[in-house]
């Protein structure tokens, strides 16, 4: 799976990244951006999408990287490898992480919620 274009990728919850890309390609057929009047939720909406975006395109190379070598341990692996010229930038700084063999989208840490579901 390549990077998605922004005609085929739409905005995702954080929580459905997981359900929505296991197994394959999904795509979803609405995008909520092009309705959003306030100029702050766009941008966040726009931050979020980006971010998405980076993490397809890390679970892409990840799967590629996988094919040809042993399970990946570092993110920075993708890179010296090849498999990307360099990490994706996350437009919130929360960034990306290797948990459990998979890549996962950083979360923001708020004291006292870490246990919350």
């Amino acid at each position: 799976m390549g990077a998605l274009g922004s005609e085929s990728i739409c905005f995702l919850t954080v929580g459905m990244v997981g359900d929505a890309w296991e197994g394959g390609r999904k795509q979803i057929d609405s995008d909520p951006r092009p309705s959003a009047s306030d100029p702050k939720l766009r941008g966040m909406l726009d931050k979020r999408v980006i971010r998405l975006q980076g993490l397809v395109t890390l679970r892409d190379a990840q799967r590629r990287f996988e094919a040809k070598n042993a399970a990946l341990v570092r993110l920075e692996q993708l890179v010296e490898a090849g498999f990307m010229s360099a990490l994706p930038d996350d437009p919130l700084r929360l960034g990306y992480e290797l948990r459990a063999g998979k890549i996962i989208l950083k979360k923001m840490k708020i004291a006292g919620m870490e246990d919350q579901p």
